[in-house]
């Protein structure tokens, strides 16, 4: 009798930690990533090819680098080719103070970058599982 690990497993063609609903050409990626932004100017913590993947979500968290203050959220990011966007869910602040903020910018090559801008003086760690989803 077959797992209902195995059976969602099977049902989206699950192989090798890459995804892919059957006869979709979309797959969800995933990538754990650890940046530092070493001082308070806004600095790209992560990119992606655009010319492959239309949008990515991100389950980020942000720390002090003496991890007094932390900040948790989910980070959606797309694109049109001309500009990038996003929207930000859930925010958990630790000390209720916002340490960070986010911004999506995309560069002639059709990089797409997410962008830090800390609202502190001092570093910030960062941790993050982003997901991709193809173009099609």
């Amino acid at each position: 009798m077959a797992t209902k690990a195995r059976l969602i497993a099977k049902a989206f063609n699950i192989t090798n930690g890459e995804a892919s609903l059957k006869g979709q050409a979309a797959r969800a990626l995933t990538k754990v990533t650890n940046a530092v932004a070493a001082d308070s100017n806004a600095a790209t913590i992560d990119t992606f090819d655009g010319t492959t993947i239309r949008a990515a979500q991100y389950f980020i968290t942000a720390n002090t680098a003496g991890d007094s203050s932390h900040q948790a959220q989910q980070i959606y990011v797309t694109h049109n080719g001309d500009s990038a966007t996003l929207v930000s869910y859930g925010t958990l602040l630790h000390n209720d103070v916002t340490i960070v903020s986010y911004d999506a910018t995309i560069d002639g090559n059709d990089t797409i970058s997410l962008v830090a801008d800390p609202q502190i003086s001092n570093g910030l760690k960062f941790s993050f599982e982003r997901i991709d989803v193809e173009k099609v």
